[in-house]
């Protein structure tokens, strides 16, 4: 499974064979009307931790499972309601890889580890 995400705060999950076209043209996977951004895919697992940051400096940390899966594209669902902001950063916190920090830039440019156990506040549902 993969997380595909756009700028705009929407994302789901899918399996990357679902990327797969028979004709020459390719595929259209996911749906973009030309304002966003799509960030680069990231290959998860069950129990993951998805930590969501925009360019205004909000983070937002959800389990995988609130993430729907999409095994024919489109434009997924709300993620994180960026309102004027972009979605600027998606990072993945492993279950199993509890010692793992993830990097996050704050406002003054400088990045900041949080790991796993320092994500409860920023968890929501």
């Amino acid at each position: 499974q993969y997380l595909f995400t756009s700028s705009d705060g929407y994302g789901f999950t899918a399996p990357i064979s679902s990327l797969v076209a028979r004709n020459k043209a390719g595929k259209a996977f996911m749906d973009n009307d030309g304002t966003v951004t799509l960030l680069a895919p990231l290959p998860v697992k069950e129990g993951d931790l998805v930590m969501l940051v925009t360019d205004a400096f909000k983070a937002l940390a959800i389990d995988l499972s609130e993430v729907k899966p999409r095994p024919n594209g489109g434009k997924g669902v709300v993620l994180i309601d960026v309102a004027d902001a972009k979605l600027q950063q998606v990072t993945i916190s492993a279950q199993d890889q509890s010692a793992q920090a993830l990097s996050i830039r704050n406002k003054k440019g400088k990045n900041i580890l949080l790991t796993r156990d320092k994500l409860t506040p920023y968890i929501g549902k």
